[in-house]
């Protein structure tokens, strides 16, 4: 038989049976090392999800206070929801802004009407003046 194929026992031994062996130590090694990083894997994922979670709790919380401020819906989008603290600035912030625009009169811009005239005299009076009818 040939030597190289042979053990000491004399029994013939394969290619694969003379692969690398590894002691106790490397083994736990190289199984504590895949079991950290299975461990890290997955807190990773468990921030991600505990971040997504809270995103959307913040939204829910978000859509309530408009609606109980009385505010509409689609300023959802245009709110800080970072956090509890940066809703409740945003929402404080729209709020205002919101409630200053309903009270105060909005503002023109544009020529002011001639002394003793509406803007209806002045339209009609330059009709009547372009026809020739004044």
């Amino acid at each position: 038989m040939n030597e190289k194929n042979t053990a000491e026992s004399g029994t013939p031994t394969t290619p694969q049976q003379e692969g690398k062996t590894f002691t106790q130590d490397q083994l736990n090694a190289i199984v504590g090392k895949r079991l950290l990083e299975e461990r890290q894997k997955s807190e990773v994922e468990l921030v991600k999800r505990e971040q997504d979670l809270q995103r959307r709790e913040l939204m829910i919380s978000a859509k309530e206070s408009l609606a109980e401020k009385g505010l509409p819906g689609e300023l959802l989008e245009a709110l800080n929801c970072s956090s509890d603290e940066a809703l409740a600035k945003s929402l404080e912030i729209m709020e205002t802004v919101i409630n200053n625009i309903k009270t105060s009169p909005p503002a023109f811009i544009g020529m002011t009407p001639a002394e003793g005239h509406t803007p209806e005299q002045s339209s009609a009076d330059g009709i009547r003046k372009a026809m020739g009818l004044t």
